[in-house]
C-alpha cells in the first residue's frame, strides 16, 4: 500500500511539477509543492524507503524530457528548464540508484 502511494505520488509531483513549467499558472506550482510536502509526510511517517529518491528524481526527469518532446513535436520552443533539469534528474536518480549499488546500504536519515 505505501509502495503504491509512494509512487502514485512521486508520478504525480513529476506530472504537476513540469505542467507548471509549461504554464504560468500558479495552482500547478501549489498543487505540485502540496504533492511533495504530502509525500514527505508519507516518507517520514512510514520510514523512507531507499528507493524513493531514485522514485522521485526519475518521475521528474522523465516528464521534463517528454515534455521537452512534446513541445519540439509540435513545432514550438522547448523551455530551457526542461532541457536542463530533464537530463539532471535523471542523472541523480542514476546516482541514487547505483549508490544503493555500491555501496550495499540505503542513506541514513539521522
Amino acid at each position: 500500500m505505501t509502495t503504491a502511494l509512494a509512487m502514485t505520488l512521486s508520478a504525480g509531483v513529476g506530472i504537476f511539477a513540469t505542467l507548471a513549467l509549461l504554464s504560468q499558472g500558479h495552482w500547478l506550482q501549489a498543487l505540485a509543492l502540496g504533492l511533495a510536502l504530502l509525500q514527505a509526510g508519507v516518507a517520514w511517517k512510514y520510514s523512507r524507503p531507499w528507493w524513493l529518491p531514485t522514485s522521485i528524481f526519475g518521475m521528474m526527469g522523465v516528464s521534463h524530457l517528454l515534455a521537452s518532446w512534446w513541445l519540439r513535436s509540435q513545432g514550438r520552443p522547448s523551455n530551457a528548464a526542461l532541457e536542463t533539469f530533464g537530463p539532471g534528474y535523471l542523472l541523480m536518480a542514476a546516482w541514487y540508484l547505483m549508490r544503493k549499488r555500491w555501496f550495499g546500504k540505503a542513506p541514513t536519515t539521522s
